[in-house]
């Protein structure tokens, strides 16, 4: 079931940001802008992005944009999540909605939340939070 959807266009110096620094960029300010929602639950970060998986477990020291990438792992190690890599042809939606020439708009970033109930869901978007009861 989806909840609500959140999207915005980078400002001047986030457009200059490698691929990656937009996509980790893009779960900070999605979880950010949920983060009532998302607080004391176990969630789901879905991405066609292989790399964002690695860039949360890499000591920020080897990083080149070390001062940000140790902001953002800051706010994001108040949630607790897991990132779940999808396929890029079941992410279809959300890799039209990210070209930039086919909306003939700035970069946009774009999520989905969607309140997990057991059943499959296919990700609509780049990113897919997905917060969901762990049972343990």
């Amino acid at each position: 079931m989806v909840v609500c959807y959140h999207s915005g266009v980078w400002n001047s110096a986030q457009k200059n940001y490698s691929t990656v620094k937009k996509e980790v960029l893009t779960i900070v300010l999605c979880v950010q802008k949920f983060q009532g929602d998302l607080i004391n639950k176990d969630f789901l970060v879905r991405t066609d992005s292989k790399a964002i998986k690695f860039i949360f477990k890499k000591d920020v020291k080897n990083l080149v944009s070390k001062q940000i990438f140790a902001r953002w792992q800051t706010i994001l190690s108040c949630f607790d999540f897991k990132i779940e890599p999808i396929k890029g042809s079941e992410n279809s939606l959300a890799d039209y909605l990210s070209r930039e020439h086919l909306l003939k708009k700035p970069s946009a970033l774009s999520l989905i939340i969607d309140l997990h109930d057991g059943t499959p869901t296919r990700p609509a978007t780049a990113t897919n939070i997905t917060a969901s009861t762990v049972k343990k």
